[in-house]
């Protein structure tokens, strides 16, 4: 047996062109799975802290104040929305999922396809609640705005004085 012939030992099949790309994948699937860990920790902690206390809020939106707060203390919350923090994996699978949010809305498709019979019988309530929902949320959102406006302006004069 020739020194070609023998089988390769560990540390040459680990030597060659593709142990960089595939340390490079492997670093990229563990950050993935590390951010996914990250985004479901704060949204375990979000219902937890609904579930002990007993708070009015869903436990999905604590946890997302909280990665929020947990992402702004890091100091990878930025206005310009230029893609720092990017080595952030929960910024890097929010990331992912963003691209991947069209997919979510096809069973939400189906549905609407498969009992659109029914749908046509109850339309007119659907679209009464649809009409109103979509009014009181107009109308929630500009008394809000007026608001934020009256306290920013009310801010920024206190400031300059």
């Amino acid at each position: 047996m020739t020194p070609e012939d023998a089988p390769c030992t560990r540390t040459e099949r680990e030597e060659g062109p593709d142990a960089a790309q595939r340390d490079s994948l492997y670093s990229s699937l563990l950050t993935l799975i590390f951010g996914f860990v990250q985004i479901l920790a704060c949204l375990a902690l979000g219902d937890l802290v609904v579930a002990l206390a007993g708070v009015p809020v869903p436990g999905a939106i604590l946890g997302m104040m909280l990665l929020l707060i947990v992402l702004s203390v890091k100091g990878h919350v930025k206005g310009d929305g230029q893609g720092h923090g990017e080595g952030l994996a929960a910024i890097r699978v929010s990331d992912l999922l963003l691209a991947l949010l069209p997919l979510f809305f096809v069973p939400a498709g189906t549905g609407v396809i498969a009992l659109v019979a029914r749908i046509r019988l109850d339309a007119l309530p659907l679209l009464a609640g649809l009409v109103l929902s979509w009014a009181a949320g107009l109308a929630v959102t500009a008394v809000v705005s007026r608001f934020a406006l009256k306290a920013q302006n009310g801010f920024r004069s206190r400031r300059a004085s």
